[in-house]
């Protein structure tokens, strides 16, 4: 049965147009401290919907994602990418999806998720350090009227550019296994 989940959870890529409109109306934050083990790296991401309308997204694959092992950050150190090792996921239907899929941000509100990534990057073969981290700012909305058929009738976003956050990795960077929820 774990099989299984593990599988579904290996593609996780849209299938869809790869195309994104550029979206003013979110705009992203991360936040981290200097840690000297992985376990206790925490990213806080912070989602504010600065649009004058409710904005309904799907959270799969996001910095508001913070249930399923995705990739919702880049990582690098020394300007090397470092490895992600948890799963992509691939919605193929919308129908199947539960109402914890999306989320909807107020206008004028945010909302702030916390991440534990110590299981979703291979810290161990990029050693202790300084890490620049960067959050993933491609989003699916649904459209204006809410009402969502098909992945067709999703709206790609894209939030403006974020800056990367630095953070120093002192000790403990040994390698953890990815679990499914």
């Amino acid at each position: 049965m774990l099989t299984l989940v593990l599988i579904s959870l290996v593609s996780i890529t849209f299938l869809v147009s790869p195309s994104y409109a550029h979206f003013e109306g979110l705009k992203v934050s991360i936040a981290a401290n200097d840690v000297s083990s992985i376990a206790d790296l925490k990213v806080d991401a912070t989602v504010a919907n600065v649009s004058p309308e409710d904005v309904k997204i799907l959270k799969y694959g996001t910095v508001l994602d913070n249930n399923l092992p995705t990739k919702s950050f880049t990582l690098t150190k020394n300007g090397t990418d470092v490895a992600f090792i948890g799963a992509r996921i691939q919605v193929q239907s919308l129908e199947n999806l539960s109402n914890d899929a999306w989320i909807t941000i107020p206008s004028g509100k945010n909302v702030t998720v916390r991440h534990m990534i110590e299981k979703l990057y291979d810290f161990e073969l990029a050693g202790t350090g300084r890490y620049s981290i960067k959050p993933n700012i491609e989003f699916q909305l649904a459209g204006t009227n809410g009402v969502i058929n098909t992945l067709d009738s999703l709206s790609r976003a894209v939030a403006p550019d974020v800056d990367p956050i630095s953070i120093n990795i002192s000790g403990d960077v040994a390698r953890r296994e990815v679990s499914t929820p």
